[in-house]
């Protein structure tokens, strides 16, 4: 049961809808003696059954094929990044002192490594999520300059100390972090209220929502959002073109909200499989293995406190993943 309310809150079930059937799941097994996986599956199957026929499909509509929002993308890369610099913090007030000293090498190539970090554990994902597929792919070319600029700033800046910064301040800076991630809104009782969908939508092929557009958007949040292959993409907006041109009517009015019309044309299809290189976990380990080699090679060659310290932060917030845990 325990299990089974994380899996519904991870679909974007509220609390109350959360209470309400996991009270009717402890009834229904009080009654028949079964035991909740017999009766109702894996907390997991229980959960995404619940979601599609409980949740109203503009709820469902914002998550993505791993029922995440964009916003909970970049909310987990921030709360990612703060415990990096709260592990940094406390490890270099540990090793170092209260007084941390700074030099422009560590202090700028901290700082880039930082927003790569932020880019590739968020944001990525968040304008997937949201719907751009192509502008997701310019996010690894950002992620590998900001790294590359790190490292030249660590090598190349000048090292010498230019001043003092509490270490509790970087501790302090990563608690902050992780607070604003933690503001960002919980589906509480979305389920219940829902928006409705524009009864009169703009028809004018110009606007905001001609034909066009809300076909590009289709194609972005079928692509981006619910990860269907491009070309499978492409052959269903050729579909609701097609449709389009034959009745004469606008897109809103005949399929209604494109987010919608988006997540009923990508249900049906099975769930495919993602290239290696772009699943969670390969990505999470290839990170891994980065830090922890970086962590290593700074212990052997008893290198600053500093960088053993972010090294370490890298490998736990990269490795949690691994053993299933994501911030939310």
């Amino acid at each position: 049961m325990a299990v089974a309310g994380l899996a519904l809150a991870g679909h974007g079930v509220g609390r109350a809808l959360a209470e309400t059937v996991l009270g009717e799941v402890a009834e229904h097994c009080a009654g028949s003696g079964e035991h909740p996986r017999d009766a109702f599956g894996s907390p997991g199957e229980f959960a995404a059954e619940v979601a599609r026929e409980r949740l109203p499909v503009a709820v469902r509509a914002e998550r993505d094929r791993d029922e995440l929002t964009a916003g909970e993308y970049v909310s987990g890369g921030m709360a990612s990044l703060g415990w990096i610099a709260v592990i940094a913090g406390l490890a270099l007030w540990a090793s170092v002192g209260a007084m941390v000293p700074v030099s422009w090498a560590g202090l700028v190539g901290a700082t880039l490594l930082a927003l790569a970090l932020l880019v590739v554990g968020g944001l990525r994902d968040a304008v997937r999520a949201a719907g751009q597929p192509r502008l997701a792919g310019w996010t690894h070319a950002v992620t590998a300059l900001l790294a590359l600029l790190a490292a030249v700033a660590f090598v190349g800046l000048p090292q010498a100390e230019i001043g003092r910064i509490p270490a509790a301040a970087v501790a302090a800076g990563g608690a902050v972090l992780c607070a604003l991630a933690a503001r960002h809104p919980r589906p509480r009782n979305r389920e219940r209220h829902a928006p409705e969908a524009d009864p009169s939508p703009a028809t004018h092929p110009g606007g905001p929502d001609g034909p066009e557009e809300w076909l590009g958007r289709l194609a972005g949040l079928l692509e981006g959002r619910h990860d269907l292959p491009r070309s499978q993409a492409a052959e269903l907006v050729e579909e609701a073109r097609s449709h389009l041109a034959a009745t004469g009517r606008a897109p809103a009015a005949e399929f209604g909200p494109v987010e919608e019309y988006a997540l009923r044309l990508a249900e049906p299809v099975l769930v495919r499989h993602s290239p290696w290189w772009r699943r969670p976990t390969v990505q999470a380990a290839v990170l891994t293995a980065a830090g922890g080699y970086w962590l290593v090679e700074n212990l052997l060659v008893h290198g600053p406190a500093w960088r053993t310290a972010l090294a370490a932060g890298v490998v736990l917030a990269s490795g949690g993943p691994l053993v299933g845990w994501r911030p939310r």
